[in-house]
């Protein structure tokens, strides 16, 4: 068995990512939609007290309405200039979107070849996922998996993620020893990670997490890192293509508490052609241990045109300002709170994905930058550690 095989063994798929969550996250319903043409319904088992609901609708957002202010994103804003043809996009930015119906890019067919790496300096550890000669019109999931090279364990205040151009997204995690390395990149199915062992997603070219002050993430020593870098050429030409990981340390004396994670969102996404739509994704945070969250972000796919989280106390509450809020399918911002929002149960975060299928198909939840995704990333930790 390879070892992505053996890698991608432990992670359910992204549908049972979202079915499958642990106490507290319940599981989803998802109810009718309204009785517009292109509609669509499904239903899921009855959902216990403070389940999480979705909604699959077709919404058409305010013309011309402008995105309110929201935290910026941590860490540098990509370059507002396009590539000349021929460029390699900004990182997650294809220059021009292809149609979802073209089969212009084909998945996992002749993706290059590549490596994976690692590196270390004073304070500071950093992994790498480097791709060579990505053909025209190529899109594939490439996955490495390497050793940090600390000998006992550490502490991550910090995370710091840099994309090259044509990057989607990359996917950060840590698996157990037990798990095989990958030096010589592979082509791998799509996965999240775990929540118990994802340290970041990234989504733009330049990525910044800086943890609050006494919370960190754990490396245990010889931490195996996962890479998984999901990416497009739309360009005329092959490109390299490069994702790192940069991890700066607390010092060895100090015992923060852990850091952590969850990935949650829609799978039930039906957009007809020519139509806008959107899906809903609800869910209780809980109470015993309450969570303090400290960032966040949003992921949909090319006709994504506008994700928001907000903080209600139920899936119907009336819409107010968001939380999170990404007009830019390609770079949504990664929100920081300096003040961790502290939750007891009584309320929870809806995620909102608004889409307007630009084709002459119907357009579905898939893993393909031609399908559709609705998710959300939430970092935080738990009461009574501090």
């Amino acid at each position: 068995m390879s070892g992505t095989t053996r890698w991608i063994a432990l992670w359910a798929g992204l549908a049972a990512a979202c079915n499958s969550l642990d106490e507290g996250r319940a599981s989803t319903q998802v109810e009718p939609a309204s009785a517009d043409a292109g509609a669509v319904t499904a239903t899921a088992p009855e959902p216990d007290a403070g389940a999480a609901e979705e909604t699959v609708t077709p919404s058409v957002p305010a013309a011309g309405s402008a995105a309110p202010s929201s935290t910026p994103a941590a860490g540098p804003a990509a370059p507002n200039s396009k590539p000349d043809a021929g460029t390699p996009p900004a990182a997650g930015s294809p220059s021009t979107p292809p149609d979802a119906g073209s089969g212009a890019l084909k998945e996992g067919e002749n993706t290059g070849t590549g490596k994976g790496g690692v590196t270390q300096s004073d304070g500071k550890l950093a992994a790498f996922i480097e791709l060579n000669d990505v053909p025209s019109g190529a899109e594939a999931h490439r996955c490495v998996l390497v050793e940090l090279p600390n000998t006992e364990p550490v502490w991550v205040s910090a995370l710091h993620a840099s994309l090259g151009n044509g990057s989607h997204h990359m996917i950060v995690d840590r698996p157990g020893a037990e798990v095989e390395l990958i030096p010589n990149a592979e082509l791998c199915s799509p996965t999240m990670g775990g929540d118990a062992s994802r340290l970041l997603i990234a989504q733009q070219h330049e990525t910044r997490l800086d943890l609050p002050d006494g919370v960190g993430f754990l490396l245990e020593p010889k931490q195996r890192i996962f890479l998984q870098l999901h990416y497009v050429n739309t360009t005329t030409k092959a490109f390299a293509i490069k994702g790192t990981i940069e991890l700066e340390l607390f010092p060895k004396d100090v015992r923060p508490i852990e850091a952590k994670s969850v990935f949650t969102g829609s799978t039930s996404i039906t957009l007809p052609p020519r139509q806008p739509g959107e899906s809903k994704h609800f869910q209780v945070l809980p109470a015993d241990p309450s969570w303090n969250v400290f960032a966040m972000t949003s992921h949909t796919h090319q006709l994504g045109v506008h994700a928001t989280i907000e903080r209600v106390a139920s899936a119907t509450a009336p819409t107010i300002t968001p939380l999170h809020e990404s007009r830019d399918w390609a770079e949504p911002p990664l929100t920081v709170f300096q003040d961790p929002l502290v939750f007891d149960g009584t309320d929870g975060l809806r995620l909102t994905c608004r889409y307007m299928n630009t084709t002459d198909r119907d357009v579905r939840f898939g893993t393909g930058v031609n399908d559709e995704m609705c998710f959300m990333w939430v970092y935080y930790f738990e009461n009574g550690q501090r």
